[in-house]
């Protein structure tokens, strides 16, 4: 089963405000389109976002679009949890 391990730099809402752009850089595995991101809320919770495209960015890193659904806030809901910085797992399932 594929999965990855990822460490973000910046987080940011589209300007649509329907999806997150995520550079991050790839410390293990591999991320694909359709993974899930797994954003901790406590030890024993994650709040998981699709993984819509993955894209080379700049210094080695990668670019990640998080689908955030057709809520016209939905990247706001996301971005609150404020993962900038945080190092995260990305499964193939939104089951951690």
């Amino acid at each position: 089963m594929p999965e990855g391990i990822i460490t973000t730099r910046t987080v940011r809402a589209t300007a649509d405000n329907r999806a997150v752009e995520v550079i991050a850089s790839l410390d293990v595995g591999e991320v694909v389109p359709g993974m899930f991101v797994h954003i901790p809320l406590n030890g024993m919770l994650d709040f998981t976002v699709p993984v819509a495209s993955v894209s080379p960015a700049p210094d080695g890193c990668i670019r990640l679009i998080l689908d955030c659904g057709d809520e016209k806030d939905g990247a706001d809901l996301v971005v609150v949890f404020n993962f900038e910085g945080e190092t995260l797992r990305v499964l193939e399932t939104g089951q951690a």
